[in-house]
């Protein structure tokens, strides 16, 4: 994991607010490269969203601070087995 996704990480969870680079969380929310990625509803259900990108830099982030099982194979996403037909569908992090 990389140390930007480690310092993001710590800080989303503790619910602080925290800048590194391109990412950024308000200890509710991450956003990479201004688009959210990683969102907490009012009850605290965890939800995340490629925002339209594929990159592996959001794949890391995303597996990095919510330890899914997100991938690419020939040029799809894939969540937990499943292809990501639409890039911008929230996703409900499973416990």
């Amino acid at each position: 994991m990389r140390k930007v996704t480690e310092q993001i990480k710590k800080s989303f969870f503790a619910r602080q607010t925290k800048k590194v680079n391109a990412t950024f969380t308000d200890g509710d929310s991450v956003f990479l490269h201004g688009n959210e990625i990683i969102k907490r509803d009012p009850s605290g259900v965890i939800l995340f969203t490629f925002a339209g990108w594929g990159s592996s830099t959001t794949r890391e982030r995303l597996k990095g601070i919510l330890n899914v099982d997100v991938y690419q194979k020939d040029h799809e996403q894939y969540y937990n087995g499943a292809k990501v037909i639409d890039l911008y569908d929230w996703h409900v992090v499973q416990n």
